[in-house]
This record gives structure tokens, sequence and C-alpha cells, in this order.
């Protein structure tokens, strides 16, 4: 598990000082897709380059498996920095060198042979689709292509984590959807934890598990994407799946469900309406995909159910509130629209 714990960065020029972070504090598990999404200005950047070292933290401690990194001889962080591989915005490929040996530098810099050090560099342009583009040169690459090459680079030592710093925003939208495709393949295939740094929520719904929301230096939201879509409260979980709930005529009772589950949460509608004797009617919504996994997001009409000598109608307030309490117990979260 990589840890930050409590981490401060306060630069100092002149009689200016700037606290890029207040004390930032977060659990990243193993193999996780983890994004954290700011402005700019938000400290997005300065937590990333702390995370390695490259910016050493004012206070506080970064955790790689119960190691504190801060703590560490300048030649035990060197050996350690091996566990963790960044891609850049900007790609960094070196002109003067073809791609195998772009993807070879980091292994020739800890004094890999040779021969292994090429056979490693073989794999990874496979990996990233570029193994017919090892003799070129990133002068005749796309933006896109280039990434892959940074992508492939980072991944020469074999590390634990990889740290994506804004790796999508100087792509177009399509290259930004193959870039995340492979970075999930990389994810699945290899077991690495990959944290992505980004000011789109695009790229956040897109691939990412769990997400964490900075602002000003300081964790404003955080957790897993599909428990904050479910919490009515989270500040990220609305921007991660916004509401734009249809009006509701006089008289009607209109519940916005969101199931976190959208497959195990749609025989529920028909359960609840047999249990409870109601009608619900879905009015407008559809399935968005979190991660891996399918959010619904439902406006229904609760109405009373047609029964023998009782004619269908408007669902009175005490209905509305046990459908709502049924749903919430199940796992979905329901919020009555006014």
């Amino acid at each position: 598990m990589l840890r930050v714990v409590d981490l401060v960065k306060t630069f100092v020029h002149g009689r200016t000082r700037v606290e890029a972070l207040r004390g930032v504090s977060l659990d990243i598990p193993d193999k996780e897709i983890y994004g954290i999404i700011g402005h700019s200005g938000a400290g997005k950047s300065t937590l990333i380059h702390c995370r390695n070292l490259l910016e050493r933290p004012t206070s506080g401690s970064v955790i790689l498996d119960g190691v504190d990194l801060t703590g560490l001889a300048p030649w035990e962080l060197r050996n350690h920095r091996q566990d963790i591989g960044v891609i850049f915005q900007h790609f960094h490929l070196l002109s003067s060198r073809n791609l195998l040996d772009n993807v070879t530098f980091p292994l020739e810099i800890q004094g890999v042979a040779r021969r292994e050090r090429r056979v490693r560099a073989m794999e990874l342009l496979d990996l990233v689709g570029l193994a017919d583009r090892a003799k070129d040169y990133p002068s005749r690459l796309s933006g896109g292509q280039k990434q892959r090459v940074g992508i492939a680079r980072a991944l020469a030592g074999s590390p634990r984590v990889l740290l994506c710093d804004e790796a999508t925003s100087a792509l177009d939208s399509e290259t930004t959807r193959a870039i995340l495709g492979l970075l999930r393949e990389v994810n699945t295939a290899l077991g690495v934890t990959i944290v992505i740094i980004t000011h789109e929520m695009s790229v956040v719904r897109h691939i990412c598990g769990s997400a964490a929301l900075l602002e000003d230096g300081l964790v404003a939201d955080a957790g897993r994407l599909v428990d904050l879509v479910a919490d009515p409260g989270s500040r990220l979980g609305a921007a991660v799946l916004p509401v734009d709930p249809g009006s509701v005529p006089p008289g009607e009772r209109h519940l916005l469900l969101t199931l976190p589950d959208a497959r195990a949460g749609s025989p529920l509608l028909s359960r609840i309406a047999r249990e409870l004797d109601v009608d619900l009617t879905i009015l407008r919504g559809g399935v968005e995909r979190i991660g891996l996994q399918e959010v619904g997001r439902l406006q229904v009409l609760v109405a009373r159910a047609e029964r023998p000598g009782v004619p269908a109608g408007s669902a009175p307030a005490e209905l509305v509130t046990k459908v709502a309490a049924y749903l919430s117990q199940h796992g979905v979260r329901a919020e009555e629209l006014s």
C-alpha cells in the first residue's frame, strides 16, 4: 500500500510563504487505479513530486509497503525509487535515442546488462503496441505514440507504483481514451498500482476505481467512486455523476435513484413494486460506466398501485418514505425531488 500521512509542503520565496500542501493524508491500496483531481494550484503536482521524493516535503510521511521513504538515507532512497515509475505530461523522451534506447535508459542507469535491458525494452514496446517501431526516433511519432513510449520507459524497472502527472492532458480525446485503455491493461496484466493526477473529471470517470478531490492543498473528498456517487453529501460524487432531474408536476411524487450496481439494482424495482404494492414508472435516466462498474441514475414516478376497491393514484408521503427506506436498505440511494 502507498500511504501519505499528514503531508505538508511549504515553499518560501523571499518573504512569501506558499503552503502548497496543508496536511494531506491518503491511503492507496495495491493494484488500485486512483485518481487525484483538482483545479490548477490545488497542489496536485506538488503531491506527486513529494510522493517519490523528487520534492522533499516540509513534514509528514510517504510510506510504501510499511517503509517511510522520507526517513531513508540517499542510497536507500535510490533503491526504493525503483519501485515508483513516473509518466509525465510532456513525454521527455531523448530525441537523440531511438525508442528501444529510450526505454532501456533507466535500466542502463541501474547497471542492468545490455542484453537483459534490450529484452525487457522489447517486451514493453510490444506491450504498448510499438515493437515494430523500436528503431524509430521520437520525432517520427505522434503525441499518443510518444506517451506510449513514456509508459514503456516508466515500466522498465518493474515498478510497483506508476505515477501519472497529467499524462493525457496534451492529447486529443480519442488518443486519451486509447492511453487510458492501455493504462488499464497495464494495471490488469502487471498488477501495478496507478495514481493519476488530472484536472479532467472524464479521466477519473473513465478509468479510476477510487479518487480524491484536492482543493487548496487539502483533501476535500475521497473514496471509492461507487460509494461517492451513492452519497448525497459527496461533492466529488456529484461531479462524477451529475444530477439533472426533470421537473415534478403538481400532485406527483418523484424519486431520484442512484444504483451503484445497475445490473443488480434493476430487478429490485420490480420486486419492490410487488412487495409494497406500488407502481414505479421510470421517467428518465440511464446507465453510466464509472471505472469498471455500471452505475444507474433513474428518475421514477411513485404511485399507489390499483387494488380491488382502491383506485390507482398519487402516492401518499408515508408510502414514498417506505419505498425510499426499502431501497436504502438494499444499497440504492433514493432522494425525493420537489
